[in-house]
């Protein structure tokens, strides 16, 4: 195009910078003429004029920075003023799922012992706060939910468990306390069959391998394609763990399960109170008073005799 051919109205449609290439690669007078046509009628934006946008305020907005900080008093405070801010929800879901992701552990205990519901999937792939602290290997977080009775086995939308979760990512030490919680080694994911053990074997994860076959994994279970965790560990160039699958060492997996067996969890712990920082403990608290005046004991006015007729 002839730069001499540039209107004001197409103007407003070419960015600064093509502009400036084109004044660039014509030079001399046509490129003042298409300086000057140019330059003067782009837009242009004073900093006073724009519109001041206010922050995002609200009390999930408020516990969430309380969170980040590490604010507990804070946090107790937003909570009492507001119960129903542990349901609410963001992009990344309710506040015990951030805490958990972000491995906040005192404010993730505190949002369980507000009352948050630990098993609340904010997602449409039902992932719970026990989901992502596996993910990303937070084991205090995992910890503290399992230590309040979160289902160790609810699976998302694929089937995938928090085990199966801590297996495809590597995270052992996730694992071994929710294999200590009883999580089931034998769960199958709904689009590839997968258990645990394919996650471990085509991650070539020894420890976790001999672990899940202690608890008594199936080495032969078969995936969507028809074949095993051989298969897999074989495909990556996992020696160790393709031996391990080939000759498993029966001895070495009896003490590994006796392990397990004396570490299980018999019971969860009872749940702490949650209690407001302007709130004194309940034994500190007074008695309640009796209504007053103290309620009849008969409904009927004194001196009222009854009539009995046969």
């Amino acid at each position: 195009m002839d730069p001499m051919q540039i209107t004001p109205a197409m103007s407003h449609e070419v960015p600064l910078a093509t502009a400036e290439a084109a004044i660039d690669y014509t030079g001399g007078a046509a490129a003042q003429e298409v300086q000057a046509t140019v330059v003067p009628d782009m837009p242009t934006v004073s900093a006073t004029a724009q519109p001041s946008v206010a922050p995002p305020s609200g009390p999930l907005v408020d516990l969430l920075a309380a969170m980040a900080k590490g604010d507990i008093d804070g946090m107790r405070t937003i909570i009492a003023g507001d119960m129903s801010v542990l349901g609410m929800t963001n992009p990344r879901g309710t506040p015990l799922i951030v805490g958990c992701e972000d491995g906040l552990l005192e404010p993730s205990k505190l949002l369980i012992d507000a009352g948050a519901d630990v098993e609340k999937a904010a997602t449409v792939d039902l992932v719970t706060p026990l989901f992502v602290a596996c993910e990303k290997g937070h084991l205090d977080c995992a910890s503290a939910l399992l230590a309040h009775g979160v289902d160790v086995n609810k699976a998302n939308m694929y089937g995938e468990t928090p085990l199966f979760i801590s297996a495809r990512y590597n995270m052992t030490e996730c694992a071994k306390v929710l294999l200590a919680h009883g999580a089931e080694v034998g769960t199958a994911d709904k689009q590839a069959s997968w258990t645990a053990l394919f996650c471990s074997a085509h991650e070539g994860n020894v420890s976790l391998t001999k672990l899940l076959l202690a608890l008594g994994a199936d080495a032969e279970a078969r995936d969507v394609n028809g074949v095993t965790p051989l298969f897999w560990a074989e495909a990556q160039g996992h020696a160790e763990v393709a031996a391990l699958l080939k000759d498993p060492p029966k001895e070495e997996l009896e003490m590994l399960r006796n392990q397990m067996e004396a570490a299980k969890v018999a019971s969860a712990p009872a749940r702490t109170p949650f209690l407001s920082p302007h709130v004194p403990p309940p034994s500190c608290l007074p008695r309640p008073l009796p209504p007053w005046p103290p309620p009849p004991r008969h409904h009927l006015p004194p001196r009222t005799l009854l009539l009995v007729t046969p």
